[in-house]
C-alpha cells in the first residue's frame, strides 16, 4: 500500500501544471514568481512572469530598475507594497545573492531587509 507520501507524488506526477518557474533552479526566479503568486491566481502570473523577466532577469537588473518601471511591470498584479520593500531591499539581496553558494542559503533569508518574512 502506498503511503499518503507517495500517493501524493503519484497524483503530483499525473496533474502537474506546465508552468515557467518549474523549469528552472534560479533562486532569484523561484523568488521572483512567489512574490507574483502571493496574491494573484496562477494563470494571471504567467504574462507578468514573462514581461518581468524579459525587462529585470536578474536581481542586479532588478535592484538597478528605477522604481516608476518596477512598478509599471508590476501594474495589475496588486498587494504594490511588495515593489517598494523588494526593490529598496534588493541592493542587499543581490549582495548576498552573490554570496550564496559561498555561504549557504539560509545566510542569503536570513537577511534583514524591509518587507522579508514579515
Amino acid at each position: 500500500m502506498n503511503t499518503p507520501a507517495e500517493a501524493l507524488l503519484h497524483w503530483y506526477d499525473e496533474n502537474r501544471r506546465d508552468l515557467p518557474w518549474r523549469h528552472t533552479t534560479d533562486p532569484y526566479r523561484i523568488w521572483l514568481s512567489e512574490i507574483m503568486l502571493q496574491q494573484t491566481r496562477v494563470e494571471s502570473v504567467k504574462g507578468y512572469y514573462a514581461r518581468f523577466l524579459e525587462a529585470c532577469p536578474t536581481v542586479d537588473a532588478l535592484a538597478a530598475a528605477p522604481i516608476e518601471q518596477v512598478l509599471k511591470l508590476w501594474e495589475g498584479l496588486g498587494y504594490y507594497s511588495r515593489v517598494p520593500h523588494d526593490l529598496r531591499g534588493n541592493p542587499k539581496i543581490a549582495r548576498h545573492w552573490r554570496l550564496y553558494s559561498r555561504r549557504g542559503r539560509q545566510h542569503c533569508l536570513s537577511s534583514n531587509r524591509p518587507g522579508g518574512g514579515r
